[in-house]
């Protein structure tokens, strides 16, 4: 479904695009997607209801939503999930198929994944990468060992939490490579 949209946006407003129907982790397979149709942003390989309920009313109260109201809507959000298989890829893998030379920022926001894309992006294609930006979800020390990788590839790596996810486990986390961060080959 998402695929779908993403297509008839695409072609809607005339971008050039490449569209790839399948999920990124560190080996090629298939896994199981859990698809909350009311609340898409938290749908992800490795949903936990109860967590992912938590996250999502605390940014509504964070928001000004009264905690009743929050509580109803949360009912609302979650009230049906699909689970489907889906295909998986590595990074690197589509990275060769592309003939990708340069990548100026990759973005990652893949709700509790970010270790296994990171694990499927090999060693010489770290290099190819000038920003990184992610949505990390800080459960058994995932944002330490996100920040150590990132730092260990050459980044100067930085992490904020927005406000209104105070109370949850989300941050951002940027890093950019140095020559980048002085602003080198401006415009690439």
């Amino acid at each position: 479904a998402a695929c779908a949209c993403l297509r008839a946006n695409v072609e809607l407003h005339g971008v050039q695009a490449q569209i790839f129907e399948c999920g990124l982790g560190g080996a090629p397979g298939t896994k199981e997607f859990t698809f909350y149709s009311g609340n898409t942003v938290m749908s992800g390989f490795h949903t936990d209801r109860e967590q992912d309920q938590a996250t999502t009313r605390t940014y509504m109260v964070n928001s000004g939503v009264s905690p009743r109201g929050a509580d109803h809507f949360v009912g609302v959000l979650f009230r049906k999930e699909e689970r489907f298989s889906c295909p998986l890829r590595t990074f690197s893998e589509v990275v060769d198929e592309q003939r990708v030379q340069c990548i100026d920022l990759l973005k990652i926001n893949v709700e509790k994944s970010e270790p296994e894309v990171l694990a499927g992006i090999r060693e010489e294609h770290w290099g190819l990468i000038r920003q990184i930006a992610l949505e990390v979800f800080d459960d058994g020390g995932r944002l330490e060992a996100v920040q150590t990788l990132l730092a260990r590839q050459g980044f100067i790596v930085s992490t904020e939490q927005e406000p209104l996810l105070k109370g949850t486990s989300l941050y951002s986390v940027f890093g950019v490579r140095a020559k980048a961060a002085a602003g080198a080959e401006p415009g690439r």
